[in-house]
């Protein structure tokens, strides 16, 4: 499972700060072909997503605001499928996450405002996206809010079981 927290060298003077926050000379190996932004205010939370069929590795950039980002393991064949790792992220670092295909990422927007940029190497498709209920038993000492604001798409996602049961058969095909 690749979900690891991407700190640049943040450079900065009496003028503000400068860092960097793609270069192909950088490890994170991804050929960009959807590049995104997301903004989103204090209590939201977005995610788990992750697409089906051409799964999307991404790079996850917190711009502003600070958030509580999760990577969700969902390879149905690990034995941690369904265990969830945890970064703080600070637009003021310019801190991100580099999330691989069996991982399905979420985020708690933890300060009034928070906007994340996103960096994929694949299209996205509404249609073929793999959406778990972030309210999902299995998640629910994951939120800072008790009640946090979901889309609908999100309070109607699956849960972690039902997924489970998709990525298997999406396996056998």
């Amino acid at each position: 499972m690749v979900y690891d927290k991407i700190c640049p060298q943040l450079n900065t003077d009496d003028r503000g700060s400068l860092f960097e926050l793609y270069s192909s000379a950088l490890t994170y190996k991804i050929s960009p072909k959807h590049i995104y932004i997301s903004r989103s205010t204090h209590g939201v939370v977005r995610g788990f997503h992750q697409q089906l069929e051409a799964p999307q590795k991404k790079l996850v950039f917190c711009l502003s605001g600070d958030v509580s980002d999760f990577g969700l393991n969902i390879d149905p064949l690990s034995s941690s499928f369904g265990a969830v790792n945890r970064h703080l992220l600070s637009g003021e670092a310019g801190e991100g996450v580099i999330i691989g295909r069996t991982v399905a990422h979420g985020f708690e927007c933890l300060s009034e405002q928070c906007t994340l940029l996103y960096i994929c190497d694949d299209h996205y498709a509404p249609t073929k996206q793999l959406s778990i209920n972030p309210l999902d038993e299995s998640f629910s000492s994951l939120w800072k809010k008790k009640s946090p604001t979901l889309s609908p798409k999100d309070r109607e996602g699956l849960s972690l079981e039902a997924a489970k049961q998709i990525l298997l058969q999406n396996l056998r095909k």
